[in-house]
């Protein structure tokens, strides 16, 4: 995941190669939040915190659900435990910091 002021953009390489699996445009400005893979009952998601959405992707890049109400810069990694996903956002400059 690469979120800044420019062209923000989500992108899955090949370990092996470093050939681009895929790619998808994002409409986030600077974050410093890191994806997360969360292995659950369903599916392998990687779950990744913006200003503007939390956003999951499953393996193929696409997009399996969003929502929105971050703060202004996203910077805590997501995380599971007990089979549920925490997502959190919050910036000590902003007032607004959603759990």
């Amino acid at each position: 995941m690469n979120d800044n002021e420019d062209q923000s953009y989500m992108v899955a390489l090949d370990a092996a190669t470093g050939e681009e699996l895929w790619r998808d445009a994002r409409e986030e400005g600077s974050n410093w939040a890191t994806p997360y893979v969360w292995e659950n009952e369903l599916r392998t998601e990687v779950i990744t915190v913006g200003t503007d959405q939390v956003r999951s992707y499953d393996k193929e890049g696409n997009l399996l659900w969003h929502f929105g109400g971050m703060s202004s810069i996203a910077i805590p990694q997501p995380f599971s435990e007990y089979g549920l996903l925490y997502v959190s956002s919050g910036y000590i400059g902003d007032q607004i910091r959603p759990v």
